[in-house]
């Protein structure tokens, strides 16, 4: 039973952690776990999309989103190795908001319910890069969300002035959220510690 769990734990953990002897140790693993869980069903759910868009004919937004997709499940396998976390992070929120922008502005597959893929950003964002970092890319996305939504002609799919109230709002509530909650986690003492075990 505990070579189990250990194996559980040293799997959600990339290879990182087999048992919590502290406290710094549950917050650093608690990190690497929500990451595997995330990246894992992202990139899952990518993939999906862009081999059905390629299915209807939609090769060329099929094609990128294999790309995207297959891009943040290699940098899952990375986890698992000594490349640097930070740059692990940076490049899964770069390839992730970019598919969130391709969602804002070209996808109408769905019927505009592609978008809802921007709420997620700012947790991935923000929880992997940390605040500061991570706080900049996931305002630049609120932008791209404002402007999409509101634009007329631009985006292919064209909300209504309430649609595009609700979708921005929703997401400056996450982005608010997520980033008082990082925040404040940030300046716990236990944090300072685990990040700097987890980036290593």
């Amino acid at each position: 039973m505990k070579k189990s769990k250990t194996s559980i734990i040293s799997l959600l953990t990339s290879g990182k952690y087999q048992s919590f002897q502290k406290e710094t140790d549950i917050d650093a693993a608690l990190r690497l776990i929500v990451l595997n869980i995330t990246y894992t069903i992202v990139s899952i759910v990518i993939i999906s999309l862009g081999v059905t868009d390629m299915r209807n004919g939609n090769i060329d937004i099929g094609l990128v989103q294999l790309i995207l997709g297959f891009m943040i499940f290699v940098n899952l396998l990375l986890l698992r190795t000594e490349f640097p976390f930070i740059v692990g992070a940076l490049i899964v929120s770069v390839i992730f908001g970019s598919f969130c922008v391709i969602c804002i502005f070209t996808k109408q597959e769905s019927h505009g319910f592609d978008v809802l893929w921007i709420y997620l950003f700012p947790l991935i964002s923000i929880y992997t890069l940390g605040f500061s970092a991570g706080l900049i890319p996931s305002v630049i996305l609120f932008f791209f969300t404002v402007f999409g939504s509101f634009s007329v002609n631009i985006a292919k799919v064209n909300y209504t002035h309430t649609e595009a109230f609700l979708i921005s709002s929703v997401y400056l509530l996450v982005l608010t959220l997520t980033a008082v909650y990082e925040y404040v986690r940030s300046r716990s003492p236990t944090y300072t510690r685990s990040s700097l075990t987890a980036a290593s």
